[in-house]
């Protein structure tokens, strides 16, 4: 074949017009934010199925707790559940009335308790054996559990909790501001940070 014959079929052929390409980008644009938009509404269910889960498996640990502590405590700063006035049967002692370092201030102060995850006992047996809420009931700290809801983590303090077993290490939230983690006056656990921040 010549070499006219090849310059005449390549003349022929007319590219893409700008609308064209505007059109093609825009359909492009579109399919890219759809394929976004399900990734973000994937990662934020997931989210909160993992916070969902470990919502769960918190429940059960803090009524385990509760349940195996010879005098009833939660895992509280001070073994109290909001609004609870006595501890354990026959047991004579007596839960504040306001806000304790892990009490949180909404409307009512004792409305919510924050939960310390450093929070040990010792346990009836001879010898005692001392069980801490994490490792011995709930295996690990779930996440955020030593964060304030503003993302600020917990100070530790290095004297004993007001029960006495755990002395260096142990952390409670600052007093003037929200744990991410808390029970109510019936030791159901409450999670303050949305799913898509979790």
């Amino acid at each position: 074949m010549s070499f006219k014959y090849w310059k005449s079929k390549l003349g022929d052929e007319k590219g893409l017009t700008l609308l064209e390409l505007v059109v093609v980008a825009a359909i492009l644009a579109i399919l890219a934010a759809l394929a976004a938009a399900g990734v973000t509404g994937t990662a934020t269910e997931s989210r909160g199925t993992s916070k969902t889960n470990d919502i769960n498996e918190v429940q059960k640990s803090v009524f385990n707790y509760i349940g195996q502590h010879p005098r009833s405590f939660a895992p509280t700063n001070d073994g109290c559940l909001p609004g609870q006035t006595t501890l354990g049967s026959g047991i004579d002692r007596t839960c504040p009335a306001g806000a304790d370092p892990g009490a949180i201030d909404e409307d009512n102060a004792a409305t919510f308790r924050a939960i310390i995850w450093d929070k040990a006992f010792a346990t009836n047996d001879s010898p005692p054996v001392t069980k801490s809420f994490v490792p011995n009931f709930v295996q690990r700290a779930p996440k955020h559990a030593y964060e304030h809801d503003d993302g600020t983590p917990w100070p530790t303090v290095l004297a004993t909790d007001p029960d006495g077993y755990v002395t260096a290490g142990y952390r409670v939230p600052d007093p003037l501001k929200k744990p991410v983690w808390a029970l109510d006056s019936k030791g159901n656990v409450f999670v303050f940070i949305p799913d898509s921040a979790y």
